[in-house]
């Protein structure tokens, strides 16, 4: 189980268990493998798409054919994987997709509160950055989780950004895989959705094959009424 401080509480990624104690902290449980109620908490499903982490050739054998096609074509490009270890240039790159796409800004927290559990990568060519990815690690359970992904908005051709986006996944895969890890989370999937943006997330996540699994976020019930209040107050 990851433990991380937000400002007045903490986050807890990936548990097997739900603590009554916690309900009274106002700590939140994200994607818990505990899928029973639990008092003090309001439970709500999380869904995800985990790939399975074991063997090179079948991970790239369940993407999806135009996926498949993609990634080599990526790779002729000259597309290449590194390892970004500034956290401002992240943040700068994915603020301005984020505007681009109206989205919600990040800021230097959002990112630093992962301290060491935190891993973020990048597609680069001749031209610059075209992609990077965020993601959340667990070094206890092997797991790890998407948590931001963006593209470069500042190169035209955004069907080379597109192809270096699905690189980027599968070079992360690879690259989490030899360093241990066992399962690839890609954050989040909208299951039933009928919002077509949504949608389409899905439809990319899907491309990549994996596993629909079912997960639970615990919310304290103190933790929804002040937030609650602080919507009217701030109204």
């Amino acid at each position: 189980m990851l433990t991380v401080k937000k400002t007045y509480t903490y986050e807890k990624y990936f548990s097997e268990d739900v603590l009554f104690s916690d309900a009274l902290k106002l700590v939140v449980y994200i994607q818990s493998f505990y899928d029973q109620r639990k008092l003090g908490f309001i439970k709500r499903k999380f869904y995800t798409k985990i790939i399975n982490l074991s063997d090179e050739e079948q991970i790239f054998k369940d993407f999806k054919p135009n996926t498949r096609n993609e990634i080599r074509r990526a790779i002729k490009e000259g597309t290449l994987f590194e390892i970004e270890d500034n956290i401002e240039s992240f943040i700068d790159f994915y603020n301005d997709f984020s505007k681009a796409k109206g989205l919600y800004n990040i800021s230097f927290h959002d990112i630093n509160r992962f301290n060491q559990n935190i891993i973020i990568t990048k597609a680069v060519n001749k031209e610059g950055v075209l992609a990077m990815h965020s993601y959340i690690i667990d070094n206890e359970i092997k797991h790890v989780r998407l948590l931001h992904s963006s593209t470069s908005i500042k190169i035209d051709n955004k069907s080379l950004v597109g192809r270096a986006n699905r690189f980027l996944h599968f070079k992360d895969m690879m690259y989490f895989m030899n360093s241990g890890f066992n399962q690839y989370d890609l954050g989040g999937y909208a299951l039933n959705t009928k919002d077509i943006s949504l949608k389409n997330i899905n439809n990319f996540k899907d491309s990549f094959g994996g596993e629909l699994i079912e997960n639970s976020n615990f919310f304290p019930v103190f933790y929804i009424i002040a937030s609650k209040l602080k919507k009217i107050i701030k109204w």
